[in-house]
């Protein structure tokens, strides 16, 4: 597409997008009908056949609803649209626009899109859209690799809910008095849960999950990936009724992770709307070269100089908020007091802080009380 005025540039490549613009690499096709997975779900006293997946692909780009400008075109409830619209969602993007419909059919889906797209809205709605609300019981599980992305997809769901009458969503995470967990559980119909407290919830008996229509891996690379968490999501499957709706979400999928998957979802559907190096619209990204000091032994010289090398960054860069991720506790915290001392509202927060101080973080951050 050639370059012409900036406003120009941005409306033909929404309409791209719009239209399907080549972004669905594949659709596995699956042998089950719409009826009978629907039918399938909450069928528990049957044994689940999960055979090898159709390998068969069909270029169905655009095909749901292409073009779409709003989400009521995705036939929706009501309350849900409201929900979406009230929280800034005003029309689907590329995933949103082709895993909603195959996900309200009941489908298992394997959904690969880059981090920013509304992958976490999408199985949001998918959830919202099938639960059952003359049921009082736990439906839909989301499992996540930190706390934080747990209390953030809470939020998300409860947002697009909050017209929806009757639905709960919650987060269950370590850190916390296993009391509250348990309180919450007695009226939670939606929760939000990430792995590691919840198996306890389980084997205790607290956590019924014989009624669950839905389970979601957020981020399943991490999940599967990640030492000592794939033992958490065995666990989940097995313990879960056979029958169910799985929704397997990430920006990345390896050869062996797709075949791991394939192996425990029925008939999956993929829903793939990377391209090859494409950077998400409004993003900026800037490059920040740091020498490396005469003497590469020092440690402490190493880290000075690419704290300066990122002040340098924050000062040139026009900004509101900004996270900054380290590859230690210690990197971190000096960074911290580093803009702390240059006039930046930071704030720290790692995975060996107890969990109210990890909440508070976040909080401050979403609060913008801090800037970094």
């Amino acid at each position: 597409m050639r370059r012409r005025a900036r406003t120009r540039d941005v409306e033909e490549e929404e309409e791209e997008e719009e239209r399907g613009g080549g972004e669905v690499d594949e659709y596995v096709t699956c042998q089950e009908t719409a009826a009978e997975r629907r039918a399938a779900i909450g069928d528990h006293n049957q044994e689940h056949n999960r055979g090898e997946p159709s390998e068969r692909s069909a270029d169905r780009a655009g095909s749901e609803g292409g073009g779409t400008r709003d989400f009521r075109a995705l036939m929706l409830d009501e309350q849900i649209v409201k929900g979406l619209e009230e929280a800034g969602y005003i029309r689907p993007s590329p995933v949103q626009l082709r895993a909603i419909p195959l996900g309200n059919m009941g489908l298992d889906l394997i959904v690969q899109a880059k981090s920013g797209t509304g992958k976490t809205c999408v199985f949001a709605v998918i959830i919202l859209q099938s639960l059952s609300l003359n049921f009082n019981g736990v439906q839909a599980l989301v499992l996540s690799h930190t706390r934080e992305l747990a209390y953030q997809t809470r939020d998300v769901i409860r947002s697009v809910a909050r017209f929806m009458s009757g639905i709960r969503c919650e987060a269950f995470v370590g850190g916390l008095p296993t009391e509250k967990d348990i309180e919450k559980l007695k009226s939670a119909e939606s929760c939000q849960i990430v792995a590691g407290r919840l198996r306890a919830l389980v084997e205790a008996k607290h956590l019924d999950l014989s009624a669950l229509r839905q389970l979601v891996l957020d981020e399943v690379d991490v999940l599967l990936e990640e030492e000592g968490l794939r033992p958490q999501v065995e666990f989940f499957f097995k313990v879960s009724p056979p029958r169910k709706q799985i929704l397997a979400v990430s920006a990345t999928f390896t050869d062996e992770l797709l075949a791991y998957l394939h192996a425990r979802l029925s008939n999956p559907q993929v829903v793939n709307v990377i391209r090859a190096n494409v950077a998400l619209k409004g993003v900026k990204q800037f490059v920040e070269f740091v020498e490396s000091p005469r003497d590469v032994s020092d440690v402490n010289a190493k880290m000075e100089r690419r704290m300066m090398g990122l002040v340098r960054v924050l000062e040139s860069t026009s900004f509101h908020q900004c996270i900054v991720f380290t590859n230690s506790r210690t990197l971190g915290q000096r960074v911290c007091l580093l803009l702390e001392r240059l006039g930046f509202p930071s704030s720290f927060t790692c995975g060996d802080l107890p969990q109210p101080e990890r909440l508070r973080a976040l909080e401050k951050l979403r609060n913008f009380e801090i800037r970094v």
